[in-house]
């Protein structure tokens, strides 16, 4: 299996993100309420280097979930240095309020699965010390 798309210029600018991230030219803004379950998780970032109409380079940025959102610190937004590479950032393609709507209808029933298997994992570590 090979990737569909050519992964060097994607890998660069991922990096060149991050560093943004790090030094607070971009921002990893929350938007949404952060879950009990996910509270302190990090995010998965993807890339994608493509061309516009007119042929020229831009890079689509794009976070994990709904509950955080990337951009430009609004002191930065205009600055040539920071969007010298043309970052475009994708939303998500579902709302905060259609996922709730979804996870509502089964949330009990996943909640007490995780229990269960919370109970289990700690009778499992209660048997092993005893052993």
């Amino acid at each position: 299996m090979f990737p569909p798309f050519i992964e060097d210029k994607a890998k660069i600018f991922l990096i060149e993100l991050l560093q943004k991230i790090q030094c607070g030219k971009i921002e990893l803004l929350q938007v949404a309420k952060e879950s009990e379950e996910r509270k302190n998780q990090g995010v998965t970032l993807g890339i994608l280097v493509c061309k516009n109409r007119d042929g020229e380079e831009v890079v689509l940025a794009a976070n994990s979930g709904n509950a955080k959102k990337l951009a430009f610190r609004k002191t930065d937004q205009n600055n040539g240095e920071t969007n010298r590479t043309k970052f475009i950032f994708v939303d998500s393609i579902v709302t905060g309020e259609q996922i709730e709507s979804a996870l509502k209808k089964n949330d009990l029933e996943i909640h007490e699965i995780t229990d269960r298997i919370k109970k289990l994992q700690q009778k499992n570590t209660a048997q092993n010390t005893m052993i």
